[in-house]
């Protein structure tokens, strides 16, 4: 995935892109993990699902940088991947979120609906 690309190395075309705010998103995906359903323990940081959480995240932040992160993301990606693989589950949450009434609703934008 590029936004594994991204946090590990400086990609080329750095000057466009800020990798210090990049790893510092990527660093706060990571930490909300511990707020998705923490009563299964399947997504904290032992958990067994923990990296494909963040790594599916990761590529939708990417993905739709224009948005941004928000937190409420993870619960939705959490959901999908509880009954789909990785990348079955970004492919849901892309076709999910790319509507206009549930992005804004993530996006808490009440003049987007």
């Amino acid at each position: 995935m590029r936004a594994a690309e991204i946090a590990v190395r400086e990609p080329p075309g750095a000057d466009e892109i800020d990798v210090e705010a990049l790893s510092g998103l990527f660093r706060r995906i990571v930490e909300d993990t511990a707020f998705v359903f923490p009563e299964l323990k399947l997504f904290q940081w032992e958990g067994p699902m923990h990296q494909d959480l963040v790594s599916v995240t990761k590529a939708y932040t990417f993905y739709r940088s224009d948005h941004g992160y928000t937190p409420q993301i993870q619960s939705v990606a959490a959901a999908f991947l509880i009954n789909l693989t990785p990348f079955e589950s970004f492919v849901a949450l892309g076709n999910m979120l790319n509507r206009p009434l549930p992005l804004a609703f993530m996006s808490n934008d009440a003049m987007a609906v």
